[in-house]
């Protein structure tokens, strides 16, 4: 798919130390992309170690803080230059008349100063602005690649000045920038508070906002990763292009808050944007997907690139056939699929490669397909209420039944409110690795929320221990149990343990990470995006089927699971046309199923197939929709079947999804539809869920129109539009192939039911279906519907 933008935008042994020394200098050349980079190497007219000393700078000289904290007063004039060396703290009491260039590697604290034309802060340590920050003129701000910087208060970016951010950039305040500015992040900005950019803005990186999140009128935007606000999206500049991800979602991931577009908007054909409301009020054009859950208004020219590039809007609450709630004008090349709403640590491809380091973590040894890594909290990050002997919560877990005790081996959360402890892993551990949690209820009314985070800023619940608790609770009071979680996507480096109720002994948590690459030799599933990515790397000797299953680099979601081709075999086939997958009659009042499926296993190890059935058709695969069955190892092309003994109550008829996953991987169980495998293989097929039609029903009929009576719901409707012309589907049909999941028979080799292009000019694709030579019937919409009265 082409990412499509606007013309507008281009866009001896002395000898050998020195041999040491220069290597070692090349080698931080490589590593870093600058070459001394580690420390202040030049000549410096003044150098302190420290103290209170008063000194003026003026065009040419410079001064080295070498070590120690100092604290005196600095005329820092243009031309002049400080730099602050790894080890030493710069806190000067007064900066006066700053125009110089202030280079810092190791801590700086500045106060409220005032930066004039020609000011460069160059940050590679850590630096921050503890009061106030004005700029007078340009000014050139840096923040490095690993280096922090942080603003106590709200922030300005003055005329003709420049942000560049390779580090952590947090905000206590606002963020803003005006017009003639330039802004660019490669990483992250945590604003805590409103983000208003007002000039050249390019993010390659991730800017969250806690509040709102407004684009103004001289803003000249392109966003290639994420932009995430908590409060809200407003864009009042004709300049805006989204080619990443926008979102708008609370700390904890419910959509919330207006995306609201006042200006022409170009969305790229692989962006995505995310929230409640949408009301667009100008003019929207490109490709790409939205979706949205609360109202949406589009009172604006809404078009897609083209017939073949549309936008995907999905209002998750749509009103009637309609896409939006409100829409004058109608759009144009548009369509409507679900799919996954993206996440705070969404990571386009266009990313920068630290952040997409940062939000998809690579397994530690690169090339290195299965890790096993085991650790323990090594530090606590940070607490609230009087936590008792915070420490023993960190590092080796207790033996399990073993009195939790604060003198010994756990530490214990208060009863108040808000009372917390949060623990640093001391590194990121990837989605699906597994975390141990050691904890003990103090009383029968005990209670943690266990919250997980990667960044230290957006924490997301996993559940709750104790009393009621979803993840359990203990068989004993005060002794020390063990839970296991699941880490899930975007991976986790910090474990919060929140008081709920009561008091509660925290002993640690462990984790056995396992990291799993997807690289170009694996399957992946086709269904619908919202049913998530399974993958299974290739081995031989494990299929689905005779086929073995192909290669590819990424998930394939169709709507109508077709998007990994001929090795979907695995499946029942028609009697008379193999070609045709053909499922058992499933329908809405059974209690159970069961299916057949071709297997094979010769690895030596035993394995299993498991199968998800979306009964409900909520657009997910459920643990209660799940079964499996033992494949050993031998089995050659062999016949298995899976039985649903039990099919939920809330089953609906119309047509649904199967997934089927083959492996030997125990990892996989009835509650991992999604994730890697280690071997394998994994099918997905669309499925229907008939309707049953009592004896005493009256006749069936096809009417003209597609507007049900009063008494209808619809069940199913399809404008075969995505199909293309002269494909035979009939059972007898020599070449024939099967659309969607429907189950043609009977007929001779004549029989001529196929798709037809033959009024494509006013109706699209049309199913045209015959009795060989007689009785046509020619359709280019057809509704199912069902009465109830």
């Amino acid at each position: 798919m082409n990412i499509s933008m606007p013309k507008r935008r281009y866009a001896n042994g002395s000898l050998g130390f020195s041999l040491q020394i220069l290597f070692a200098l090349l080698l931080l050349t490589v590593l870093t992309g600058q070459a001394f980079a580690a420390n202040c190497t030049a000549t410096y007219t003044q150098t302190s170690t420290g103290g209170s000393s008063n000194y003026t700078l003026t065009s040419g000289q410079s001064l080295k803080i070498a070590s120690g904290t100092y604290t005196g007063t600095v005329e820092f004039g243009s031309g002049a230059s400080i730099c602050v060396e790894t080890g030493a703290t710069f806190t000067p009491g007064n900066l006066n008349n700053v125009a110089g260039t202030l280079t810092n590697y190791g801590t700086a604290n500045l106060q409220t100063f005032s930066y004039n034309s020609g000011t460069v802060i160059d940050n590679y340590g850590t630096l921050s602005f503890t009061g106030g920050l004005n700029t007078n003129g340009a000014t050139t701000f840096r923040n490095r690649a690993n280096a922090t910087m942080t603003m106590a208060n709200s922030f300005q970016l003055g005329n003709n000045s420049t942000f560049i951010n390779d580090g952590l950039l947090t905000t206590s305040q606002d963020f803003n920038t005006q017009n003639g500015t330039t802004l660019t992040n490669n990483y992250r900005m945590e604003v805590n508070g409103n983000f208003n950019p007002d000039g050249k803005f390019d993010n390659y990186g991730r800017v969250y906002a806690t509040a709102f999140m407004n684009i103004n009128a001289n803003s000249d935007v392109s966003n290639y990763c994420a932009l995430v606000s908590n409060g809200g999206f407003n864009n009042n500049s004709p300049l805006m292009d989204n080619l990443g991800t926008i979102l708008i979602t609370t700390a904890t991931g419910t959509p919330t808050g207006v995306w609201q577009n006042n200006q022409p908007f170009h969305n790229g054909s692989s962006a995505k944007i995310a929230g409640k409301d949408f009301f667009n009020n100008s003019t929207f054009t490109g490709g790409g997907a939205m979706i949205f859950s609360g109202d949406t208004r589009n009172q604006g020219a809404f078009t897609g690139n083209s017939a073949s590039d549309k936008i995907n809007f999905y209002d998750e609450t749509q009103t009637g056939s309609q896409f939006f709630d409100v829409q004058s004008p109608l759009p144009t090349n548009i369509e409507r699929i679900a799919f996954a709403r993206p996440i705070v640590l969404d990571a386009p491809s266009a990313c920068s490669t630290s952040y997409k380091n940062f939000a998809a973590p690579l397994c530690p040894i690169p090339g290195q397909s299965v890790s096993d890594v085991s650790g323990n909290a090594a530090t606590v990050k940070s607490s609230s209420g009087t936590i008792t002997s915070p420490n023993l919560a960190t590092g080796a877990l207790t033996a399990a039944n073993t009195t939790a005790s604060t003198t010994t081996n756990s530490a214990k959360i208060p009863s108040t409110n808000g009372a917390h402890i949060t623990l640093d892993l001391g590194q990121t551990i990837p989605a699906n690795s597994s975390l141990i949690l050691s904890l003990a209820q103090d009383t029968s009314t005990s209670k943690v929320s266990i919250l997980f985070s990667a960044d230290n800023t957006t924490f997301t619940s996993v559940g709750t221990y104790g009393a009621s608790g979803t993840l359990g609770s203990s068989a004993t009071l005060d002794k020390l149990a063990r839970i296991t979680v699941t880490v899930p996507a975007g991976g986790v480096r910090y474990v919060r343990f929140l008081r709920v109720a009561s008091l509660f002994w925290v002993d640690g948590v462990a984790y056995s990470q396992v990291c799993i690459n997807t690289p170009t030799s694996s399957d992946f599933g086709d269904a619908p995006a919202t049913y998530g990515n399974a993958s299974h790397s290739l081995v031989t000797g494990i299929k689905l089927g005779t086929n073995a299953p192909d290669s590819e680099s990424a998930s394939q979601p169709t709507h109508n699971a077709s998007g990994d081709g001929a090795d979907e075999d695995g499946a029942p086939k028609a009697p008379s046309n193999s070609s045709i997958t053909r499922f058992p009659l499933l329908k809405q009042n059974d209690t159970s199923y069961s299916s057949t499926f071709s297997v094979t296993n010769t690895t030596g190890t035993a394995g299993k197939l498991y199968g998800w059935i979306d009964f409900d058709k909520n657009g997910t695969f459920e643990a209660d929709e799940a079964t499996s069955v033992n494949v050993p190892t031998g089995a050659n092309n062999s016949s298995v079947t899976l039985n649903w003994s039990s099919i939920p109550a809330d089953i609906k008829p119309g047509t649904s999804f199967i997934r089927l996953r083959l492996t030997t991987d125990t990892a996989v169980t009835t509650s991992t539809p999604t994730g890697s495998a280690s071997n394998g293989e994994v099918e997905d097929f669309p499925i229907a869920i008939a309707l049953n039609l009592p004896p005493n029903s009256p006749s069936v009929s096809v009417t003209k129109g597609t507007t049900p009576t009063s008494c209808t719901t619809t069940v199913f409707s399809d404008n075969f539009n995505d199909l293309t012309g002269g494909q035979y589907f009939a059972e007898n049909r020599p070449g024939a192939t099967p659309i969607r999941n429907w189950v043609a028979s009977g007929g001779g080799a004549d029989t001529r039911n196929r798709t037809d292009n033959m009024h494509n000019a006013t109706h699209g694709t049309s199913i045209y279906m015959d009795s060989e030579a007689s009785s046509a019937y020619f359709s280019s919409h057809i509704r199912y519907a069902q009465c109830r009265q």
